[in-house]
This record gives structure tokens, C-alpha cells and sequence, in this order.
């Protein structure tokens, strides 16, 4: 599932806390540095379908993944 891969990519990045599909990444307390890290990872895995500004509206991996799903059909 795509919310599973955009999910094990957080927790590649954020290693001091458990993410759930569900949770809010600000709520979390995730750093810009981590966003940025985040957004990076994820292009290189699904390339232009995900500006680094959508993750300010798209808080959760459930929340990207259908954004990425979106826009994977959109294409």
C-alpha cells in the first residue's frame, strides 16, 4: 500500500519515534530539516508528484499517499 511506503520513509528519516499512518507530523514535533528530508526521499521514489509546500497541507502518510495517488493519475 502506498500510504505503508510513504509511512516507512518517515520513519527512515524520523528514527526517534514511532509514525503511524494516521499521525500529524507537527503534531509529532517533526523539524523543517526533517520535512525537507522527507520530500527529498520521496521524489526520488515518485519524482514531480509532490511539492515540498504540500507537506504543509498533507500532515500524515495516509494523507500523501493520496495525494501521490492523485497525482499518479492525473499524469
Amino acid at each position: 500500500e502506498l500510504a505503508a511506503v510513504v509511512r516507512a520513509i518517515g520513519a527512515a528519516v524520523i528514527t526517534d519515534r514511532e509514525i503511524g499512518l494516521d499521525d500529524n507530523l507537527f503534531d509529532l514535533g517533526v523539524s523543517s530539516l526533517a520535512l525537507a528530508q522527507i520530500h527529498e526521499r520521496i521524489n526520488e521514489r515518485f519524482p514531480g508528484r509532490l511539492d515540498i509546500e504540500d507537506l504543509f497541507n498533507l500532515p500524515t502518510a495516509r494523507d500523501i499517499a493520496a495525494h501521490l495517488a492523485r497525482a499518479e493519475a492525473a499524469a
